[in-house]
């Protein structure tokens, strides 16, 4: 599966980049644009989320941690969701992606 990965990245058929699609989506492909898109924030929001409930409730199953992640993300606003995911982004001496306008992007309610 890695290989057929990496020659896809490496064809260039589709394009590949980060975008705010929404809340719950964390990628989306456009084939008549040939696009792939990566929800960076979105992902990023969730994992950490998951995790902080992990090390607040140590005792808590997966399934329940899961669970409420799914109900946490929920109750993030777009704003916290892409706030969230910069400051991971930051941690981790990410380089910034582009999102001039990502919270204007989305006109559906969130």
């Amino acid at each position: 599966m890695k290989k057929r990965l990496l020659n896809f990245l490496d064809d260039g058929d589709y394009a590949v980049s980060c975008r705010w699609i929404d809340k719950y989506t964390w990628g989306i492909t456009r084939h008549d644009s040939e696009e792939v898109h990566i929800n960076v924030h979105a992902v990023l929001t969730h994992i950490l989320l998951h995790e902080y409930l992990h090390v607040e409730y140590p005792r808590m199953s997966e399934e329940e941690v899961s669970e409420r992640t799914d109900r946490g993300m929920q109750r993030l606003s777009k704003r916290a969701i892409v706030e969230l995911g910069e400051k991971v982004l930051d941690m981790l001496g990410a380089p910034r992606v582009q999102w001039e306008s990502v919270l204007q992007r989305s006109s559906a309610p969130e």
